[in-house]
């Protein structure tokens, strides 16, 4: 049965209202409306909006008066993500040398399908997903514009704010069915789906039936494992909207092109990290707000005049003029103690700062960073544990079914020879392929975070440093590891070349101290090294001449014993025993016989 746009609005309103339970007796109920709650609580929280409410019941939003510790935490955590750096790897399925080249050029296709993409520039906004709303999702589609020579896969982020994902509540990599749905301008929505005339046109007739003025419209975006359809909706209401489903298409992927990465939780439902935390955090602001409302009122508190000419002069400078002997300024008392309560403040600060994960040690506490050079108070805290698994857990799953959506995508929608470049482990390639041969059905991938994930780039290449001066991994694979080594192989053949031209100077200054090389010979060496373009071995090469290698004397035979093997070794070994000086007496070797 074709797909119709009463489809599509159906599904989007049963996902928004539909519930599910989490145990037996139905106790937990939790909704997509639920979840989308906590996201938008989430976004106030990352945007500084905190909710004061007054001893008078009254309330008001504004930037906290303490540090906003989720935002901070998340910030922090994005940025160790993105330092990450995952390999790409295709593991062969036999030991040839055949099967192994071929592993080796599926990954040098998804690095380039990564590489134009830029998919390591996602990986702060994907980390910032999971944590504010506890998924991240990528939707992978060919890039039907342009030509198949130039068509590659495309890598997208999908904002779970607009996304509702089926089944409720799935744990993915893949999805049976997403729904994505935004609102946006008109003219914006129609290049993108590159039918500007036919939406404007649509739009325009939808307004004139309806009297609806304004520039945005409605779009909502439907994927699952056989096709995708946008339906335009202009309106309000279902009596009132206006829809027009564009053309549903076939996408031969197999799979929902959407890939989610899911954040573990204890109930099995979407929920970032920090929804926890945004309590601790209402109660400390308040406190502090009323805190510093009370050092306010303490400092300019209110008052009583009378009689008084310029009542409303204020402050250490104020002159007030009395106009009467009776005029008078008496400033009212505040009830008891002005408000304090410091342990109170520096106990919530705690509070606040386990349920954002954020030890001391990341705001510089010397306490805690001190320890070790490596800082082993942070590889070991929470914080590295939570980011690991967001690597880990979420992100890899994630990139693995997007990487196998891509293979799926060239291999149907472009299927002809083509170049790709990159960069993988450090090393830019360029290479052609064609999609059935080199892939040819072989989508299997891991996304790999390597040695030190989520200790920051320093503390990775300390432990790249300690791991190959341990000897457990070589130093290839160290400078594989390495933050500062862009090529590794590159960077080893310098290193080799350093350890050459060590050992060719030092041989130089050698013989130039035991007098064997000529004068003039140095002089020449010493002037061409003036040059920019001329190199040391060179200069050496071109100016100092070294005599061949003499041949060893031949070894002849003594006469009287011609032809005869080892003749000569065994007079010689009877001329030597024969000028021997004769041994001592047995008795005084033995230096203590009888007589």
């Amino acid at each position: 049965m074709a797909l119709q746009a009463k489809d599509v609005t159906d599904a989007l309103a049963e996902r928004e209202q539909s519930q599910r339970i989490l145990d037996r007796w139905g106790a937990v109920r939790v909704s997509y409306r639920d979840w989308k709650e906590e996201i938008r609580a989430m976004d106030d929280a990352y945007n500084s909006n905190y909710l004061m409410r007054w001893p008078d019941n009254s309330a008001s939003v504004g930037y906290p008066k303490v540090p906003n510790l989720p935002l901070i935490a998340a910030e922090d955590r994005a940025r160790l993500v993105a330092a990450g750096n995952p390999s790409i790897v295709c593991r062969s399925e036999r030991t040839s040398d055949r099967a192994k080249s071929a592993s080796e050029k599926r990954e040098r296709i998804l690095a380039g399908y990564w590489e134009r993409n830029r998919v390591r520039l996602w990986m702060p906004a994907w980390a910032h997903d999971l944590m504010a709303s506890g998924v991240s999702l990528v939707k992978v589609l060919p890039d039907f514009a342009s030509p198949k020579r130039e068509r590659f896969p495309v890598y997208d982020r999908v904002d779970p704010r607009y996304a509702y994902p089926g089944p409720a509540y799935s744990k993915g990599p893949f999805l049976e069915d997403c729904i994505v749905t935004y609102r946006g301008k008109q003219k914006d929505i129609g290049r993108r789906f590159g039918m500007s005339e036919e939406l404007a046109t649509f739009t325009a007739r939808a307004r004139a039936r309806s009297g609806e003025k304004g520039e945005e419209i409605t779009v909502i975006e439907f994927y699952d494992e056989d096709v995708l359809a946008v339906l335009a909706v202009t309106g309000q209401g279902r009596s009132q909207s206006q829809r027009w489903l564009i053309e549903p298409t076939k996408h031969n992927l197999k799979h929902c092109p959407i890939a989610i990465g899911v954040r573990p939780t204890p109930a099995g439902i979407y929920r970032g990290d920090f929804i926890g935390s945004l309590a601790v955090m209402n109660v400390w602001n308040q406190l502090m707000t009323l805190h510093l409302d009370a050092a306010m009122q303490a400092v300019y508190p209110a008052r009583i005049t009378y009689d008084i000419e310029n009542p409303e002069e204020y402050g250490p400078d104020a002159e007030l003029r009395a106009q009467s002997r009776e005029g008078k300024v008496e400033f009212v008392q505040t009830p008891g103690q002005n408000f304090s309560n410091h342990q109170m403040l520096a106990l919530l600060g705690k509070f606040a700062e386990v349920s954002a994960l954020m030890p001391p040690s990341r705001s510089g506490d010397p306490n805690e960073s001190i320890i070790s050079a490596a800082g082993m108070s942070q590889a070991n805290s929470q914080m590295a544990d939570h980011v690991r698994s967001l690597e880990r857990d979420s992100l890899a799953p994630m990139l693995e079914a997007a990487n196998e959506l891509a293979f799926r995508s060239d291999e149907t929608a472009a299927d002809v020879k083509k170049d790709i470049v990159g960069y993988i482990r450090g090393t830019a390639f360029r290479d052609t392929y064609k999609p059935s041969e080199d892939i040819g059905g072989n989508y299997r991938n891991q996304v790999v975070y390597g040695l030190g994930s989520a200790g920051g780039e320093i503390n990775t290449s300390v432990m790249a440093l300690q791991q190959a001066g341990a000897g457990l991994i070589s130093k290839q694979t160290a400078r594989e590891q390495s933050v500062f080594v862009e090529d590794p192989i590159a960077e080893g053949k310098r290193i080799a070349k350093e350890f050459l031209q060590d050992a060719m100077f030092a041989g130089l200054v050698s013989r130039a101290q035991a007098n064997e090389v000529d004068p003039v010979q140095l002089a020449r060496i010493d002037k061409a090294l003036e040059s920019e373009n001329k190199t040391l071995s060179e200069a050496i090469q071109e100016n100092l001449a070294v005599a061949p290698l003499a041949q060893p004397p031949a070894s002849a035979a003594p006469a009287g014993a011609p032809g005869v093997a080892g003749a000569a070794r065994g007079q010689q070994a009877q001329g030597t025993q024969a000028q021997r000086p004769p041994l001592p007496p047995l008795e005084q070797l033995l230096g203590g016989a009888r007589p």
